[in-house]
């Protein structure tokens, strides 16, 4: 499932101090990341001196288990890391955000174009590099970054886009247009992703708990119509009063063993391929 949440910068209830935690989790990651560079590089060679890439991929930019996947601009960042918080906090999920996770695809690059691509110093030490080289390294470092990313997207069970000015521009022609290739890939790939019901649905009494008119009696927040273009109108629109709404019947139901995500799907249910 896929859903665009275009009001999230001031994200409800979560302190600073609970921002700083998680900050402090991720930098630790990405620290023990930066300091294997040179062992992931130098053990990842085939007999014929060529880098295994599938290797390079799976360490640098490891699959991890998540429940929803994040989409947003850089520039969000910081409210992307509350959501992920809340999620936690508030709905027991796991949520995805390459940044915080995985290693720098840029980090990666440039000890791959030190090793192989430095044409020669200047006086300073300042290195110059062969441009064919160059663009020949940098496609395989963003193919490897696209594919870890599509196989993400499939593995979780939703997607979030975050729709801010920083990730979607309006055009003068009423077009909703976004300057980052990896959004674009990302809205791309779930527009495409086989959508898959999760496997506790095959539990009759799972399915039961979920039809009972307690839970899905309450869920009737309006649905909000918005002017996209063909990747935004395949993510199902979240309000902030949908998140509120979403949070508010999953604390009461908790005690039927529920998964948050399948009360956010009695409002948008779950596609059949």
């Amino acid at each position: 499932m896929t859903f665009n949440i275009d009001d999230s910068q001031e994200f409800f209830d979560v302190s600073e101090i609970e921002l700083e935690d998680y900050d402090k989790k991720i930098t630790q990651q990405r620290k023990n990341l930066k300091n294997n560079m040179e062992s992931i590089l130098s053990t990842n060679l085939n007999s014929d001196g060529s880098i295994e890439g599938n290797q390079i991929t799976s360490e640098w930019f490891p699959k991890v288990k998540a429940d929803v996947f994040i989409s947003h601009s850089h520039n969000d960042l910081r409210a992307v890391k509350r959501i992920a918080v809340w999620l936690e906090k508030k709905m027991n999920l796991t949520a995805f955000i390459d940044s915080t996770v995985w290693g720098s695809a840029d980090d990666l690059l440039l000890e791959i174009d030190n090793e192989y691509s430095i044409l020669k110093y200047d006086k300073k030490g300042k290195p110059t590099y062969n441009y064919t080289i160059r663009n020949y390294t940098t496609a395989h470092v963003h193919m490897m970054l696209s594919t870890a990313l599509m196989e993400m997207i499939d593995s979780t069970e939703c997607l979030f886009f975050i729709n801010t000015p920083h990730s979607i521009k309006l055009t003068d022609f009423q077009e909703r247009k976004t300057r980052s290739p990896w959004i674009y890939n990302e809205l791309k790939v779930a527009r495409v992703v086989e959508k898959r019901k999760p496997k506790r649905y095959l539990t009759e009494e799972y399915n039961k708990i979920l039809t009972s008119e307690r839970i899905f009696k309450n869920y009737t927040v309006p649905e909000v119509a918005y002017d996209v273009s063909k990747e935004l109108l395949k993510l199902n629109h979240l309000t902030r009063d949908d998140l509120y709404m979403w949070n508010k019947l999953f604390d009461e139901n908790k005690s039927n063993q529920v998964n948050a995500l399948d009360v956010l799907y009695l409002k948008h249910p779950v596609e059949k391929r």
